[in-house]
């Protein structure tokens, strides 16, 4: 009777849930609830033995593990016959009650038909590298110094690559290429724009610009340090805003997903290289 193990359970029960973990379905726990039905259809046909103690007490845990996999599922009125059913199946029960088969007939059914209204994604495991990636994306420096924004436009722009959205997932990958303008503007000690003209790509990367040949005015001040970082830096976003970033804000403009992964690898490298000096404050100064 160990069709649902603890750990498909423990972790609803370490912290609030995202909306795309309500989302997701499981397949795990998914076949681990169709295995308890089919072993407790078993059991209702061997009509288990009364003065197995062990027995009805694994048959009442697996009840309780599998209402809260319903629960857990979105099944809510699956639940509630099954923590029906675990009340009932106690040690000292006598013999096997009518009332057990139609607790579990009713569980069944109502599976069955809440099944029949949610939808099942499948993600190849390509696709779960997106949407469940098992280390961070652009890496742990990222991930730690880009945690106000940068973080959920990541996430966001990978899911929708994991879902096959490409447009949305540039979308997204622009905003963030925003996030990293401002950093570097701020490390450089140019002012946030307050007027909508000012927030324009081009004006920003101007005044990126002029600031770098300020303070690194010449060839060889730009080939090491600071210098060099800021002026490839700035190659990166020069080349990145006419192609991509003017171009997504048209409708008319559509990616394939072929160069939506074009574009997230090459965000991937910039953001990176961004946060091996600075963070999303452009901390440290130049």
């Amino acid at each position: 009777m160990n069709a649902l193990s603890p750990s498909l359970l423990d972790r609803r029960h370490h912290g609030l849930w995202s909306l795309w973990e309500m989302l997701k379905l499981d397949s795990v726990r998914f076949v681990g609830l169709m295995q308890f039905t089919a072993q407790m259809q078993v059991l209702l046909g061997n009509n288990p033995a009364v003065e197995d103690e062990n027995a009805w007490a694994k048959m009442r845990e697996n009840c309780e593990r599998a209402a809260q996999t319903c629960e857990a599922m979105g099944l809510v009125l699956s639940a509630k016959p099954l923590h029906s059913l675990a009340v009932i199946c106690q040690a000292d029960a006598r013999g096997w009650p009518k009332e057990h088969e139609t607790h579990f007939g009713d569980a069944v059914a109502r599976i069955r038909d809440e099944l029949e209204i949610i939808v099942l994604l499948e993600l190849d495991a390509r696709e779960r590298g997106y949407f469940e990636p098992s280390a961070p994306l652009f890496g742990s420096a990222f991930s730690a110094k880009f945690i106000s924004g940068g973080i959920f436009e990541l996430d966001e722009a990978a899911k929708c690559l994991a879902l096959g959205r490409s447009t949305a997932a540039v979308f997204h990958l622009m905003r963030m290429m925003e996030i990293g303008v401002r950093a570097v503007a701020r490390c450089l000690g140019i002012p946030d724009p307050v007027q909508p003209g000012q927030r324009n790509w081009g004006a920003v990367l101007k005044k990126i610009k002029d600031a770098i040949d300020t303070k690194w005015p010449t060839a060889t001040a730009k080939s090491s340090g600071d210098g060099e970082v800021f002026d490839a830096l700035y190659a990166s976003l020069d080349a990145v805003k006419n192609p991509w970033r003017n171009a997504t804000m048209h409708p008319a403009n559509k990616y394939t997903l072929e160069e939506a992964e074009h574009i997230f690898a090459a965000v991937r490298g910039f953001m990176m290289k961004v946060a091996e000096r600075l963070d999303e404050n452009g901390d440290p100064k130049a």
